[in-house]
């Protein structure tokens, strides 16, 4: 993560994946430059392929809740006297862990012999098996892993029966 402006915008186009800051709004109009951008707590993109990718699911609230609830507990643990030091490596903890299971997950999915990473396994990670699929499938193309993201839809073949 760096932080950037109008002067590296021809980095910035030669640049394939990065994160940046920035404080200047000239920049949300130079759509080539970016994928997803930050505006405050809005989250832009003119890419139609992710608009659903930046809906909150019912995964992403109750992430967010039970990491409000992990600050909230810190908070009563130390007499509430927070500290933002501490919040900031509670934070980075929390998300370091979450990205470790994913990770741990995907790996054990492409070890099976159908690569099939399951509805459950998705859940098993707090992430959505329909909203997250996509995610999960350019996830795994981008970290060169071989692997079937399971659709939900598919579990009900498991189950039907035809006479």
């Amino acid at each position: 993560m760096f932080y950037v402006n109008v002067n590296d915008i021809d980095s910035l186009r030669s640049t394939r994946h990065y994160v940046a800051c920035t404080s200047e709004q000239i920049l949300q109009s130079k759509t080539e430059l970016y994928d997803v951008f930050v505006d405050q707590q809005r989250l832009v993109t003119h890419l139609a392929s992710l608009d659903h990718l930046l809906r909150i699911t019912p995964a992403d609230k109750e992430r967010y809740d039970l990491l409000n609830s992990i600050r909230s507990n810190d908070l009563i643990t130390s007499g509430g006297r927070g500290n933002v030091r501490n919040d900031d490596f509670g934070f980075v903890a929390f998300f370091r862990e979450l990205n470790s299971q994913l990770l741990r997950t995907m790996l054990d999915a492409q070890e099976r012999e159908d690569h099939l990473l399951t509805v459950e396994m998705v859940e098993s990670v707090g992430l959505d098996p329909t909203r997250d699929r996509q995610f999960l499938t350019e996830l795994a193309s981008l970290l060169s892993l071989n692997l079937n993201v399971q659709r939900p839809t598919d579990m009900m073949d498991i189950f039907s029966c035809c006479c």
